[in-house]
């Protein structure tokens, strides 16, 4: 108390008159995720690839490039901490991968000593560089011995004098860590430790795993102070072909986050061209309506034509899209894997019976139609309450899918989206406030069944 006394009494009064406050904007190293002059922070659950977005980030950086952007411009020099991967034999062997100039890459020497937060090598290092990144992977290894990382008071003036180097310096400096088990949190709460490391940080990325394509990787913009959230961006990480920075990801991120995942719409998008085309051209109009009751846009299905190669003819009555020669190859792929993929679903009847197919179609729809009681429940218990709006958010997807799923019949790509992207975020939901679906005897005319007799 006495010391506390004596710092107040030492430190004199000084007033910041915000009238003489120059008014300057953010510069970013990487819009709008990563901005310059601020701490941002990188999680997610170990082995989904934090580690080799961020090297392959300072590699591009190092050669004056950016993901998904032609223009060049001035290299990076990078300061790269890890406490968790030899230099050696990965982290040279990462960057050589990525193509990085390794000249630009740098780390302070830990022989002796480990780097800490409040190391003074650290904003020397900073200072003789002249480095605009800083990456330190994990947060937890570079607190220091003594500090408790599940502490406010003790994680808070850490972090607020590592933000006033980035400040000082105009570098960006990026923080790795990992995730915690709670679910039901809000995803930029979940780091370990206190949450004033979120709080520090102006921006928070989270990178999730795409469940549907699990060599497929999301950054996901859970925390974002200083510009609108960026839409969540794809790579892939792929033994025989390494890493590959895919752009924006047209998936649902919030069920990434609760771990349920599903596929990416644009292999949903590319599967629903093959199935439609499959007899030859269809018009464009009416595949863009069927893709339209999916869920699925028009630039993802653009994107998808694109891939696929699927050629436009101009008829008298609008544009035609038909495959070109030489898709047997994944056409024959998607009739291997029909029991997977969303676009196979056969009207006719196998072998007399119906197939597993309709069944599982029978079986979502149904659960779909106590989801939308239960919902009810929620949203009429509290209209206001916060569960009570994602309540409503959830019930609208499953009626606009529903809708789609009426009109079109026995669609299956409909049925199958309920599946996989509908019914495990709901069971999140309705366990986080007790509710089961399957007690629920309230059903609502929601969909129609015609069942052969």
């Amino acid at each position: 108390m006495t010391d506390e006394k004596t710092m107040q009494q030492v430190i004199p009064l000084k007033l910041i008159h915000m009238d003489e406050v120059e008014a300057t904007d953010t510069k970013w190293l990487w819009y709008p995720y990563i901005p310059y002059g601020k701490i941002t922070i990188i999680q997610g659950d170990p082995g989904e690839g934090k580690t080799t977005l961020v090297l392959h980030l300072a590699a591009e950086l190092t050669q004056g490039k950016m993901f998904g952007s032609e223009e060049q411009q001035e290299p990076v020099t990078v300061i790269y901490q890890t406490a968790e991967d030899g230099l050696s034999d990965t982290i040279k062997p990462r960057l050589i991968a990525a193509n990085a100039d390794c000249s630009k890459v740098l780390v302070i020497d830990e022989t002796e000593q480990c780097v800490s937060m409040t190391d003074g090598r650290l904003e020397a290092a900073i200072q003789q560089t002249n480095a605009k990144l800083v990456i330190l992977d994990p947060i937890q290894a570079y607190l220091g011995a003594a500090v408790d990382m599940h502490r406010a008071n003790e994680v808070r003036p850490i972090m607020a004098h590592l933000g006033n180097i980035a400040e000082k310096y105009g570098c960006a400096i990026v923080l790795i860590g990992h995730m915690n088990k709670s679910s039901g949190q809000k995803a930029s709460y979940r780091g370990l430790g206190s949450i004033d490391f979120a709080a520090a940080a102006r921006s928070v990325l989270i990178v999730a795993r795409d469940r549907g394509n699990p060599q497929i990787r999301v950054m996901i913009h859970a925390k974002s102070s200083l510009a609108p959230e960026g839409k969540p961006v794809a790579f892939e990480l792929d033994k025989g072909n390494g890493f590959r920075y895919l752009g924006e990801y047209d998936g649902d991120p919030s069920e990434l986050l609760t771990g349920s995942g599903g596929k990416k719409k644009g292999k949903l998008a590319e599967e629903l061209l093959l199935h439609e085309l499959r007899e030859g051209a269809k018009s464009q109009k009416e595949i863009l309506a069927k893709a339209e009751d999916c869920g699925i846009s028009k630039r993802t299905m653009v994107a998808a034509k694109k891939a696929l190669g699927v050629q436009s003819e101009k008829k008298s009555d609008g544009w035609y899209w038909s495959l070109p020669d030489g898709n047997d190859a994944r056409m024959q792929e998607c009739k291997d894997t029909e029991s997977l993929h969303p676009c196979t679903l056969e009207k006719e009847e196998r072998n007399g019976t119906d197939s597993e197919e309709r069944a599982a179609a029978v079986y979502a729809a149904e659960s779909c139609e106590r989801a939308v009681a239960a919902l009810d429940l929620i949203i009429h218990a509290d209209e206001k309450n916060e569960m009570a709006i994602s309540a409503q958010k959830l019930k609208d997807k499953i009626l606009r899918y529903g809708k789609a799923f009426q009109s079109n019949g026995e669609d299956c790509v409909s049925v199958l989206l309920f599946q996989n992207e509908i019914l495990p975020l709901l069971k999140i939901l309705l366990v986080i406030v007790s509710v089961n679906v399957d007690v629920v005897t309230d059903y609502y005319p929601m969909i129609e069944h015609k069942k052969k007799g």
